[in-house]
């Protein structure tokens, strides 16, 4: 039986890129939105933006803008309820559906998409937000995106982010995927943050901004990212407000009603704060 230990290196750098190309494709369907998600949505105005208006996009309230963004396989309207949220406390949320997920157009998928999906609502809008708010995926592209798009805010909610780009590796291992090819993918994954694996492991995209706060909050009963990442991230980022949750796993704690408060109680205060 040939094994990858004694396989080609030529072959085993085919099936990597191979591997890699399959992890960068969109989810399989769109999901029906459900009647309240669409009910959601009929509250909100919404807009197209990006390359040849690509992106579906929602804003709902008015004041100062935040910004939001979705995980990997995810949509927009999960982050609809904090958005509405915001807007009832005098902001105005905008989200969007990333390219390849929910209403945008189709195309690969990754942190690299997702950066420049943030970068591309920024240019839109025309202002630096006060706030960027992201989930899983979302989050660690919208920070990292601070040193390769030149994303800005003065406020930062990450809620249930990796520390680093290790989901869609475990994910891999956890469908039989070796650790030779898994190896050859982690630095297929670190270039799309134009990096590599060690620096993103040493916490590259969460290196502190004095002139901003961050909120990070996560469910210790989330099975994909794991809860101690916040702890990590907290030493990183001095002053960093950690929020914990239980029971809620990797999605609904969007919708935990402590964390949108601590989200909301957020948006006021001092850097340090």
């Amino acid at each position: 039986m040939t094994t990858y230990s004694d396989t080609r290196t030529g072959d085993l750098a085919d099936t990597a890129r191979d591997t890699y190309e399959m992890i960068r494709q969109p989810p399989a369907e769109t999901r029906p939105l459900r009647p309240q998600d669409e009910a959601l949505l009929a509250r909100c105005d919404s807009f197209r933006f990006g390359p040849a208006d690509s992106l579906a996009g929602w804003s709902v309230g008015h004041g100062p803008d935040v910004f939001l963004v979705h995980g990997w396989g995810g949509c927009g309207v999960q982050m609809g309820k904090l958005a509405v949220a915001l807007a009832e406390a005098g902001y105005r949320a905008r989200f969007f559906d990333a390219r390849g997920h929910g209403a945008s157009s189709p195309g690969p998928v990754g942190f690299d998409t997702l950066m420049a999906d943030c970068a591309a609502l920024q240019e839109a809008a025309g202002v630096t937000p006060h706030a960027w708010i992201g989930h899983s995926a979302g989050a660690l592209a919208a920070m990292a995106g601070r040193r390769t798009h030149g994303l800005r805010a003065s406020r930062w909610v990450c809620i249930a982010a990796p520390l680093l780009p290790y989901v869609p590796i475990e994910q891999l291992r956890e469908a039989g995927i070796p650790a030779p090819v898994t190896d050859r993918i982690k630095p297929m994954i670190a270039a799309q943050f134009d990096s590599d694996w060690a620096a993103l492991k040493a916490g590259q995209a969460w290196q502190p901004d004095p002139e901003a706060a961050l909120l990070v909050a996560y469910d210790d009963d989330d099975p994909m990212v794991h809860p101690e990442d916040g702890d990590a991230i907290a030493a990183l980022w001095p002053g960093t407000r950690l929020v914990r949750t239980s029971g809620c796993g990797h999605n609904r704690i969007l919708g935990d009603s402590a964390v949108i408060a601590a989200t909301i109680d957020h948006m006021t205060g001092s850097p340090a704060q």
